[in-house]
C-alpha cells in the first residue's frame, strides 16, 4: 500500500472512531457500589404513589390502554413476553393538542436538546419504527409469607408476586429519519426494566437512553396505581437487596475489589413504556398456552399448538422531555421460535455453501486453460468473494452474539470461510496470473492486502454508519450485486464469451440474492425486528437478473451484438484476405523476412494487428519487383506449413490437391501420419485420428474470394500461419504463439 493511501485509509479511520458515540468505562470500587445500593433501600422505603408517579398526565390513555373489556371477555396471553416484537409509532404533542398540563419533571433545556437529537417530524408525518427485544424472567422476590400482607388488597405478598409477576429488561430501539433527508435516521436505543403482570398481560417499564445511569427506584415512577406501585416496590426492593448480597460477597473476598460501570453520566430524558399484550386467537385456551410455553423451554417432544405470533400495543412516555410515542401494532416472535428459526436459517445457509462450492469447483475446472481464463473478469470474481466474506463475518459475529446459537452460526460461518478463501481467493489468483504473466510473489502481496484492506474497511464503515446512514447498506449492496458488469465490459472489450458455465452465472446469481432476500424482505425472518425493504430488494433483484440476461446474450449472439459499429473497440482478424499470386510463385514461408527474403528474428511482433505484411514473388530477388503491401497488418508469409500438425496450409482456391484446412484426405498415409497423429494427441488428448487437411481432387474447391476459404487458416500477430482449428484448440490451452511465444489476443 503506497504511503497516500495509507496515510487515507488512517484518516477515514480516525474520522470514523470519532463519530463512534460508544460508551466508556471507568473502574468504580465495590465498596462504593455497595453504599449506593444501601441508600437505594432507603429511598424506596421512603417512596409512596402520590410522590412516585409521573403518568398522571397520561392517565386517560393508560386507562384505555389497559382495559381488558375491548377483548371481549377472551383474556388468554402467553405467560412469558421474551421474544422480539416490531411496529411503527406516532408521536402526539399531549400539551398542544390537548391542552394538558406538563408533568412537574419537565426540563425545557434537556427537551430542547433531545428534540435537536432525535427528530419526530418526518415529511409532515409523526411515523417511525419501534424495536423491543425484552427477557422475562423470575424475580428476585423470596417465596416468603413474612409480610403477611393481602394482595387483594393491592399490597405486595411476597409469593403471590413472584407467581404472577415477572421480571422483564431489554432494548427498545426507536427510529426516526431526518427532516429533509431519507437517507438520514437517528436511532434512540432505551435500556428497559420493569415487571410483567401475568394474568392481564401487562408490562410497565422504565428506561433511559443507553449509557445513562438511573436508580432501581426510578422504575416505580411508572405505577398509575397504588397496587402496581407497591408491587413494583417490592421487586425492585427484591432485585437491590439481591445486588447487595453479590457486591458484599465480592468485597469479602477482595476488600480492595474494583468493577467497571458506564462513566456516561450525561442527563437523558427518562421514559416510562407501557405495553398491553393482545389476547392469543380465540380457540386457545390458557391450560394449551402453558403446555406450549413449557415445550418451548424444555423441549420435552410433547405435542402442542403451533406458537401464535406476540401482538401487543404499546405507549412511551416521557415527563422530561414532553414526548408521547404510541406504537398500536405490535408485532412479533417468542424467543424460542425465533432461536428455531435461525437454526432452520443456518441449515438452509449451510445447503446454498454447499451448491456454491460445487459450482465454484466445476467453474475452476472449466477454466482450467490460459485461453479460457482470460475470458474471465478479475473485478467479477473479487466482488463476489467480497459478497461471501461479508456473510462468513455476519454469520461469525452473529453466533458469538447469541450463545445458544454459535455453534450453528459458526458452522455455516466456515462454509462460508472455506469458499471465500479457500476457492474463490485460490481462483483469483489463479487468473491473475494467467491475465498478467509477470505476476510475482510482491503483487501477489499486494493483491492480499488490497482484498482484505477493502474488506476491513467496508466492514468497519458499514458497522458506524448502518444505523445512522441505512440507505449505506442498499448502495453497497447494488455496488456488490452489480459483479457480472466488469465481465460485460471484458466480454465488450476482448470480443469474448463463454467465460462461465451457463449454471454458473445462473446459480451463483440466484444462490447469492436468496440470503439477502430473507434477511430483509421476509417480515418474520431472523431479522424480524428490524423493518424490511421491499421495494429496494425488488430493483437490487431486477437489476442482477438484467446483468445475468446480458452476460447470457452475450454467449449466445455475440459479445458485442448490442452495441453499435462505431462504438466497438479494435479487434484482431485472425482471417485476412491474403494477396493473390501467381501459380508459378513460390509457396508461402512463415514468419517475418529480410529483405533478402531469410527470416527476420529480430523484427518485434506487433499483437494489435498494427503492422504491414509483404509478399514477393521471388525470395531471392531485391527490390520492389512483385510486392503487395496492404495496412491490415499481416505479414509476408513465404511458407505455408502448419507448425502444430506439420501440414501445409492451403491459402488459395489454385492450390487443387494441395492441403487444406478443412475436408477428407486419402493422400496423407503411412508413417508420417502415425507421427502425426501422436503429436496431436500429446498437444490436445485426441483419440488419436488425426485431423485431414488436405483436399482430393474429385473435392470441391471453394472460390478464392469466399469466407469459406479464409476460415481455413489462421495468421497471428507475430506473422505466422497455421490451419484454423489447430491454432483455435492450441489457444483454448495457452493464449502463446506455437513458435515465438508471443502472446495472443483471444479469438
Amino acid at each position: 500500500m503506497s504511503p497516500g493511501a495509507l496515510a487515507l485509509f488512517w484518516a477515514v479511520f480516525w474520522l470514523l472512531f470519532l463519530m463512534d458515540p460508544g460508551n466508556k468505562n471507568e473502574s468504580v470500587p465495590v465498596k462504593t457500589l455497595l453504599e449506593q445500593a444501601s441508600n437505594e433501600t432507603l429511598v424506596l422505603a421512603n417512596l409512596t404513589f402520590a410522590n412516585a408517579s409521573f403518568a398522571t398526565p397520561i392517565f386517560p390513555e393508560l386507562g384505555e390502554l389497559h382495559d381488558l373489556d375491548r377483548f371481549h371477555g377472551h383474556n388468554v396471553f402467553y405467560q412469558n413476553v421474551t421474544g422480539l416484537l416490531k411496529g411503527q409509532w406516532t408521536f402526539r404533542n399531549l400539551t398542544l393538542h390537548d391542552g394538558r398540563n406538563r408533568s412537574q419533571s419537565y426540563n425545557q433545556t434537556l427537551s430542547q436538546q433531545f428534540f435537536r437529537d432525535f427528530d419526530f417530524l418526518f415529511r409532515g408525518k409523526s411515523v417511525g419504527s419501534i424495536s423491543l427485544n425484552l427477557r422475562a424472567n423470575k424475580t428476585a422476590l423470596r417465596p416468603a409469607s413474612e409480610s403477611g400482607k393481602d394482595s387483594e388488597s393491592g399490597e405486595a405478598k411476597g409469593a403471590d408476586v413472584e407467581e404472577h409477576v415477572l421480571y422483564v429488561e431489554g432494548v427498545v430501539r426507536v427510529k426516526s429519519a431526518r427532516k429533509g433527508a431519507v437517507w438520514w435516521s437517528t436511532s434512540l436505543p432505551i435500556l428497559v426494566q420493569g415487571v410483567q403482570f401475568v394474568k392481564n398481560g401487562s408490562l410497565m417499564l422504565f428506561g433511559a437512553r443507553e449509557g445513562a445511569v438511573y436508580p432501581l427506584s426510578k422504575v416505580t415512577h411508572t405505577a398509575h396505581t397504588n397496587e402496581t406501585f407497591e408491587i413494583l416496590r417490592s421487586v425492585m426492593n427484591a432485585t437491590n437487596a439481591l445486588k447487595i448480597e453479590k457486591l458484599q460477597a465480592q468485597l469479602h473476598d477482595d476488600p480492595l475489589a474494583e468493577t467497571q460501570v458506564d462513566s456516561m453520566r450525561k442527563p437523558s430524558c427518562s421514559f416510562g413504556i407501557y405495553i398491553q399484550m393482545v389476547p392469543i386467537t380465540h380457540g386457545v385456551t390458557q391450560d394449551q398456552v402453558k403446555g406450549l410455553e413449557h415445550e418451548l423451554i424444555h423441549e420435552e417432544g410433547i405435542p402442542h399448538i403451533r406458537p401464535p405470533r406476540m401482538q401487543a400495543t404499546a405507549v412511551l412516555y416521557s415527563p422530561d422531555c414532553d414526548v408521547y410515542l404510541q406504537a398500536d401494532s405490535l408485532v412479533g416472535l417468542r424467543m424460542e421460535v425465533f432461536f428455531g428459526k435461525a437454526v432452520h436459517y443456518v441449515a438452509v445457509v449451510c445447503i446454498i455453501t454447499g451448491i456454491e462450492l460445487w459450482l465454484t469447483v466445476k467453474q475452476i475446472d472449466y477454466s482450467a486453460t490460459q485461453s479460457a481464463l482470460s475470458k474471465v473478469s478479475l473485478v467479477s470474481i473479487a466482488m463476489q468473494t467480497i459478497i461471501d466474506a461479508y456473510l462468513f463475518l455476519m454469520n461469525f459475529v452473529t453466533g458469538n452474539v447469541m450463545g445458544p446459537l454459535f455453534l450453528p452460526f459458526v458452522t455455516a460461518a466456515f462454509l462460508k470461510f472455506m469458499l471465500f478463501s479457500v476457492f474463490e481467493m485460490r481462483y483469483l489468483l489463479t487468473i491473475a496470473r494467467a491475465q498478467r504473466r509477470d505476476l510475482d510473489d510482491a503483487t501477489l502481496g499486494s493483491l492480499f492486502s488490497r482484498f482484505y484492506g477493502t474488506l476491513f474497511v467496508g466492514l468497519f464503515i458499514a458497522y458506524l454508519l448502518s444505523m445512522r446512514v441505512p440507505v449505506l447498506i442498499a448502495i453497497v449492496g447494488f455496488i456488490l450485486y452489480s459483479f457480472w458488469v466488469p465481465q460485460i465490459y471484458v466480454n465488450v472489450r476482448r470480443n469474448s464469451r463463454k467465460a462461465y458455465q451457463t449454471s454458473y452465472i445462473l446459480g451463483m446469481s440466484v444462490l447469492k440474492l436468496l440470503i439477502p432476500l430473507y434477511l430483509y424482505g421476509c417480515p418474520y425472518s431472523i431479522l424480524s425486528y428490524e423493518e424490511t425493504h421491499g421495494g429496494v430488494l425488488f430493483a437490487l433483484t431486477i437489476w442482477v437478473f438484467i446483468q445475468v440476461g446480458v452476460v447470457i446474450m452475450q454467449d449466445r449472439l455475440g459479445p458485442r451484438t448490442f452495441l453499435p459499429l462505431e462504438w466497438l473497440p479494435h479487434r484482431y482478424d485472425y482471417h485476412p484476405v491474403l494477396p493473390a499470386v501467381d501459380d508459378e510463385a513460390p509457396t508461402l514461408q512463415t514468419g517475418a523476412v529480410d529483405e533478402d527474403g531469410s527470416p527476420d528474428e529480430s523484427r518485434p511482433s506487433d499483437a494489435a494487428g498494427g503492422g504491414r505484411w509483404r509478399w514477393r514473388s521471388n525470395p531471392g530477388e531485391k527490390g520492389n519487383a512483385g510486392k503487395v503491401e496492404t495496412n491490415r497488418g499481416h505479414p509476408k508469409l513465404n511458407n505455408n506449413d502448419c507448425a502444430i500438425c506439420f501440414l501445409p496450409v492451403r491459402v488459395r482456391a489454385s492450390d487443387r490437391g494441395a492441403p487444406s484446412a478443412v475436408g477428407p484426405s486419402a493422400e496423407s498415409t503411412g508413417g508420417i501420419r502415425d507421427s502425426i497423429s501422436r503429436v496431436r494427441a500429446l498437444l490436445f488428448g485426441d483419440s488419436g485420428t488425426p485431423i485431414n487437411h488436405s483436399v482430393g481432387e474429385g473435392d470441391e474447391v471453394p472460390s478464392e474470394n469466399t469466407a469459406d476459404l479464409r476460415l481455413n487458416y489462421m495468421v497471428t500477430p507475430c506473422h505466422h500461419i497455421f490451419h484454423t482449428d489447430c491454432l483455435e484448440r492450441w489457444m483454448e490451452v495457452k493464449l502463446e504463439c506455437p513458435i515465438c511465444r508471443t502472446e495472443l489476443p483471444p479469438i
